[in-house]
């Protein structure tokens, strides 16, 4: 049964990796038909872009929270990525404005999540039982 729910894990946060590699190309499409001024490019990144990476991170987060691969807080982390970014923009919009193509001020949280992202990799290689500095072993041969 246990092994059961470690595959329905595994694949539920392939899956939604993979989505967020496909949320990621629609949001840069969308990105460079802003800036060539395409339409049709333009609708790729806003809404489908933005909104299919912050639920396919909310997902992944939560694949991550079940496989137990990472820290929770990692995971948690994951799921409040994008809302917390939206939450600080409007929260400093008093002193830095959002205007339609965005704002930078959600970038100020995201810095911050990106930190401690960073923090948990750094540990979790060090708890690897190769090491964060261990060189990896040689494939053996076998007969």
């Amino acid at each position: 049964m246990a092994q059961n729910r470690n595959y329905y894990a595994d694949r539920l946060e392939r899956i939604t990796f993979g989505a967020l590699l496909i949320a990621s190309c629609l949001t840069i499409l969308g990105g460079i038909g802003n800036v060539l001024h395409s339409a049709m490019l333009e609708h790729l990144g806003v809404p489908a872009g933005p909104l299919l990476w912050t639920v396919g991170l909310i997902a992944y987060g939560i694949a991550s929270w079940r496989t137990g691969i990472f820290p929770r807080y990692v995971a948690v982390m994951l799921i409040l990525f994008e809302p917390a970014s939206i939450l600080t923009g409007v929260v400093l919009s008093p002193f830095a404005p959002l205007r339609d193509s965005g704002s930078y001020t959600g970038g100020v949280e995201k810095a911050f999540a990106v930190m401690i992202l960073g923090f948990a990799l750094r540990q979790f290689g060090r708890g690897s039982p190769l090491g964060a500095d261990a060189p990896l072993p040689s494939p053996r041969m076998t007969a």
